[in-house]
């Protein structure tokens, strides 16, 4: 085969064929405890955790170390349990970690100090524990999406698709990449596709009255779309909460803009102030609350509320960069120019 490639100089499909050559078995077993399993995983923890601490007891001598046995049973306990704690983020974890380092930089609008973060445990490297293929490929897709490369953004998902993923997710990514393409009629008709197999679930029609949304022509039909999701049994999120909460917080962002602003601020600000507090856990919450205090300071800096719309504004920000919420921005630093004379 020659000398091998560097890294940034191995193209997307060599890629591919190097993870399913190189990856074994075992590989493959901890990846999905880390990946997917995590029931599983934490289980097997747990009893591992029973068996250190039976064979601590029984193996070293406390009493003649001079260490009481009701002191010997809890450090034995707590010390197996420690070990295993540090033992699953220090080793199992660490491809996760390197994960959630990417999708963050990704949201911060550094997208190759992403990709090189995905890199680094990705299915072609000699890790143990790495990303599974159609996972790397999903989120290289996302990052793409995010940078305006949209090619090498649908070359991921094929790709993703060659390596197994589920339909559901290959066209939830398909739908957002054509988001950030400005093309609406495909992002609306690969919902369309998937309501058309599932049926019409309170996330997919979620995510089909966020599409109006954002395409801005018609922000009764988003509304409308809203309010049907909020009759429908609750359902949880993809992105982390549940489909009802995400659906009021968008109603009542649509409502600023509709007839209805004095109502939707104030169920807007409540909203806003539940999600806040749960991003500190859940990180996917964050383009959704970044997406909602751009509307907020939008409707601020046309509303006489200059300062309110700057930090809204700044906040937003610093909690996602996509290439659609920069045009908002844009947006909002034209309308705070013009009507306040305010510079960002």
């Amino acid at each position: 085969m020659g000398e091998t490639p560097k890294p940034d100089e191995i193209g997307v499909p060599y890629r591919s064929e190097v993870a399913q050559r190189k990856t074994s078995t075992f590989s493959k077993t901890l990846s999905y405890l880390v990946f997917q399993a995590h029931g599983v995983r934490v289980g097997l923890e747990l009893s591992l955790c029973v068996i250190v601490y039976a064979l601590s007891t029984a193996l070293i001598p406390w009493t003649l170390l001079g260490v009481p046995e009701k002191w010997s049973v809890i450090i034995c306990w707590f010390g197996s349990c420690f070990g295993i704690i540090v033992f699953d983020q220090l080793v199992l974890c660490r491809a996760a970690f390197s994960l959630k380092r990417a999708y963050l930089l990704n949201l911060s609008g550094s997208h190759q100090e992403a990709l090189d973060v995905l890199d680094e445990v990705g299915p072609h490297t000699e890790q143990r524990i790495t990303l599974p293929q159609d996972l790397y490929h999903l989120q290289r897709a996302e990052i793409f999406a995010s940078s305006n490369d949209f090619e090498k953004s649908f070359a991921e998902l094929q790709l993703a698709e060659f390596a197994g993923a589920d339909e559901f997710r290959i066209r939830l990514s398909r739908s957002n990449t054509y988001l950030e393409q400005n093309d609406f009629l495909q992002a609306q008709a690969e919902i369309q596709a998937l309501i058309d197999i599932h049926g019409e679930t309170p996330v997919l029609k979620l995510e089909q009255a966020l599409l109006h949304f954002r395409e801005r022509e018609d922000l009764w039909k988003s509304k409308a779309l809203l309010k049907e999701v909020l009759e429908m049994p609750d359902a949880a999120h993809f992105a982390g909460e549940s489909s009802q909460q995400i659906a009021r917080a968008y109603l009542n962002a649509c409502r600023l803009f509709t007839g209805e602003a004095e109502e939707g601020l104030d169920g807007l600000n409540d909203c806003i102030d539940r999600l806040r507090s749960a991003i500190l856990y859940v990180d996917s919450l964050r383009p959704i609350v970044s997406e909602l205090l751009l509307e907020r300071a939008f409707y601020q800096a046309t509303h006489k509320e200059p300062q309110a719309a700057f930090l809204d504004h700044k906040v937003a920000l610093s909690l996602c960069q996509k290439s659609s919420f920069l045009k908002r921005s844009e947006e909002i630093k034209e309308e705070l120019a013009w009507r306040h004379e305010m510079e960002i």
